[in-house]
């Protein structure tokens, strides 16, 4: 059955969810509208209902998103970095049931996290000192493209947690896992191949770093920590049994016992 969007009322800016029009699901049909741009999908398993229409503004939305995008320009005037421009495809609803079992597989209910419902991506956002959304990393969750995907490229690390111990890591999953289930730590996920002046600027707040690679990155863990204690950084190299995603036991809580000391 071909969706007629104009008789759903979705306003400009606004994330909607309901019973499918097409398969009746029951609340498993979401529709947003950002800039004219409709887009729309069904969860529900054989359902078909999907992608994006441009059905325009009306004159009072146009003045609407004139005056965001001016108030934007503003606050990007500031000497920090811009402001991420959202896509349209990239929202908070997390129901998707694929995203779901993500959430589930690492255990990171309660990290702040987007969706990005074309490229099907669970999506990492990243913020300024601010407060303001700079950039952001999407893990995919299919199998035949790219894994990991930086929207803007803006930011040089992600962290999560609260603590005086930084765990330095190799992906956002890693740093989530760790800034939730290890008390006093943040995790750290340098967002590249090795550490810069301004991972290093970062790290200098902390009152310990903790470097803890993947395994077959040992001899990049020790070149980290020596960088990080040439710059009088109070840095140590963790040896994992595997990446710290998994929650090995030992290695959490040989993690646990390391932030405690």
């Amino acid at each position: 059955m071909a969706l007629n969007l104009k008789d759903i009322d979705v306003a400009e800016g606004q994330t909607k969810r309901m019973n499918c029009p097409s398969c009746s699901g029951t609340n498993t049909f979401t529709i947003s509208k950002q800039m004219g741009v409709v887009v729309y999908n069904c969860y529900k398993l054989g359902c078909t209902a999907r992608g994006m229409s441009t059905v325009g503004m009306s004159a009072m939305e146009i003045k609407a998103a004139l005056d965001r995008m001016k108030d934007t320009i503003e606050i990007t005037t500031e000497k920090d970095t811009p402001t991420m421009e959202l896509p349209v495809t990239l929202g908070y609803d997390l129901s998707a049931p694929a995203v779901v079992k993500f959430i589930d597989r690492w255990d990171i209910s309660g990290v702040p996290l987007m969706y990005d419902l074309m490229q099907h991506r669970v999506v990492f956002p990243i913020m300024s000192g601010k407060g303001r959304l700079i950039d952001a990393n999407g893990r995919t969750l299919r199998g035949d493209v790219t894994k990991w995907y930086r929207y803007t490229g803006n930011a040089n690390y992600y962290d999560y947690g609260k603590g005086s111990v930084a765990v330095v890591l190799e992906d956002c999953i890693s740093a989530a896992v760790v800034g939730k289930h290890i008390s006093g730590a943040v995790g750290v996920a340098i967002l590249g191949t090795s550490i810069n002046m301004k991972h290093i600027d970062y790290l200098k707040k902390f009152d310990k770093v903790v470097v803890a690679l993947d395994p077959d990155a040992w001899y990049k863990t020790l070149q980290y920590v020596q960088m990080l204690k040439s710059h009088s950084i109070n840095a140590t190299a963790m040896k994992v049994r595997d990446d710290l995603k998994y929650m090995i036991v030992e290695d959490m809580e040989e993690l646990k016992r390391i932030v405690k000391h």
